[in-house]
């Protein structure tokens, strides 16, 4: 979803306007819709947060998104020089909904390095996430190409937490021994953002 809502209209805007007369099409899929598209020759590539594994597919990382910790812009840490992660994680969290176990990427994350949130909110969107907390519900970590135009606009403040990047690759997938045309390589090259 985020490569879908984020990443992809700017970059078919951009490639629009360097090749008008190209037919561009993308769709927004899930993982196993988008294996069984690659491999029945639908579409040329895909471009996924996850690996796609399948025998006949090759994953390679594409680009690096990071989640980034974010607050309102009249939080309490928003005009602070520096947070520690424990004064970020003692927030009150707005988290992403998950499967089975029970833990978001970002929470599992954190676990990981011996942080723990205590959500207040869970929804099931990265728009619910930012609109609870430009609302002032809490904080959150949220994708970098997710969050631009609100930073942009200050309804976000991007909180100078310490230590606590949490990078993740962007896939690009396509069928092995399929020549990828030219014109696909030129619209992966407009599609890879600069993340810093």
């Amino acid at each position: 979803p985020t490569v879908g809502v984020y990443l992809l209209p700017a970059a078919m805007v951009r490639f629009r306007r360097d090749y008008p007369d190209v037919l561009l099409r993308t769709e927004t899929e899930g993982p196993d819709i988008l294996r069984q598209r690659l491999l029945d020759g639908v579409i040329e590539l895909a471009v996924s947060e996850s690996p796609i594994d399948a025998p006949r597919l090759i994953s390679k990382v594409l680009f690096e998104d990071e989640l980034v910790p974010v607050a309102a812009k009249g939080h309490a840490l928003a005009s602070k020089r520096s947070v520690t992660p424990e004064e970020f994680c003692r927030q009150p969290f707005i988290a992403r909904q998950v499967q089975a176990d029970g833990r978001s990427l970002v929470e599992r994350t954190l676990a990981s390095r011996g942080l723990n949130v205590t959500p207040v909110l869970t929804v099931s969107s990265t728009e619910a996430i930012k609109q609870a907390v430009i609302a002032g519900l809490g904080v959150a970590m949220v994708s970098r190409l997710a969050i631009q135009t609100e930073i942009a606009a200050g309804l976000l403040v991007e909180l100078p937490v310490k230590g606590l990047k949490i990078r993740y690759p962007i896939y690009h997938v396509w069928m092995k021994g399929r020549t990828q045309s030219k014109i696909a390589g030129r619209f992966l090259d407009i599609l890879s953002p600069d993340i810093d």
